[in-house]
């Protein structure tokens, strides 16, 4: 869980500076509240459907003209669809 918890900062992160919204900004459009981001610096986690959540969102909202950041996964439609 930890490189997903890594994965979902470094979205959180680059699509932070690339839209000049605050990371507590995207939890909230993300997952419904705004403590996400900083409850994963702290270490202190999240459920495997919150995290699903993170990451389904930024696939649906990431800037066409931002790459997706390197070493991190990206859900695709046919993953989503044999799940």
């Amino acid at each position: 869980m930890r490189d997903t918890y890594k994965h979902l900062l470094k979205l959180a992160e680059t699509y932070s500076e690339r839209t000049g919204l605050a990371e507590a900004t995207i939890s909230n459009h993300a997952v419904g509240r705004a403590t996400l981001f900083r409850r994963l610096r702290d270490q202190k986690g999240c459920t495997v459907d919150t995290a699903i959540l993170a990451f389904d969102w930024f696939s649906d909202h990431w800037p066409g003209d931002l790459e997706w950041p390197d070493g991190v996964p990206r859900l695709d439609d046919s993953s989503q669809e044999a799940a």
